[in-house]
């Protein structure tokens, strides 16, 4: 299993739609992992992404 560190200072706008299309679209074989360095303003991408677990 191909594992992925995704390192970003936010989930907001364009960091955001890009990390989250890009976990969206992986293959089952790829575990992704997100560290934000900021607190979130937004959660909407990330309540999106934790549904997929």
């Amino acid at each position: 299993m191909l594992k992925i560190l995704h390192i970003t200072p936010h989930m907001g706008g364009g960091v955001g739609k890009v990390i989250s299309e890009l976990i969206t679209l992986s293959k089952e074989n790829i575990s992704h992992k997100i560290v934000l360095l900021e607190k979130p303003e937004k959660i909407n991408k990330i309540n999106k992404l934790k549904k997929m677990e």
